[in-house]
């Protein structure tokens, strides 16, 4: 048998065998997502970086909220650069998302796109002022169902990273009707 102090190995331990088998099935229950990128459609440079800032601000809520399998963007992207045509100009509308989610049998898609666009405010020098128009959508694949689709006007000025955490709490609100809160499939996550 074993010696004295040492315990049997714990590749065959039935009890350690079932907890794995019971994490690999929480795993595999939990929803696959894809975060698409949000768009700049107007390609304004002066706002590309907010392609980047949304993106990962909704990323970081949705995953400090629920629990999901997100799939990685490398693979998503790579998966779309293919599989279309028209890769990357056509990567932010609701059929791409469909298309993509259904294509990676994924559950739930998020994604959207922004563009600058000129607000009723006039400054004191006589130039139009700048806002930024963001369009969301949630697509849950499994389902065939539009779960929600918004619009949101962001000021683009000094407060637009407060404006982005407000979107992002958004997209958790809409997001909790098709996904598990934190800490209700049982594992934990980095």
């Amino acid at each position: 048998m074993y010696a004295a102090g040492n315990p049997p190995p714990l590749a065959g331990n039935p009890v350690v065998i079932e907890a794995q088998a019971s994490a690999q099935k929480n795993l595999t229950a939990l929803k696959k997502v894809v975060i698409l990128d949000f768009k700049n459609l107007d390609k304004n440079p002066d706002y590309n970086y907010l392609e980047g800032s949304i993106t990962d601000a909704v990323r970081t809520e949705l995953k400090a909220k629920f629990d999901f399998r997100e799939l990685s963007p490398k693979a998503w992207r790579t998966l779309a650069q293919k599989n279309y045509y028209n890769w990357p100009e056509e990567n932010y509308g609701r059929g791409f998302a469909i298309n993509l989610g259904m294509l990676a049998n994924q559950d739930l898609v998020v994604g959207g796109y922004y563009q600058a666009v000129a607000d009723k405010k006039i400054s004191a020098g006589g130039a139009a002022e700048y806002a930024i128009r963001v369009h969301v959508y949630v697509v849950d694949i499994g389902k065939h169902k539009l779960v929600t689709e918004f619009d949101m006007k962001l000021a683009a000025d000094a407060t637009i990273f407060t404006s982005i955490e407000t979107l992002s709490a958004r997209v958790v609100k809409e997001a909790q009707r098709v996904l598990p809160n934190k800490g209700s499939s049982g594992q934990t996550f980095l």
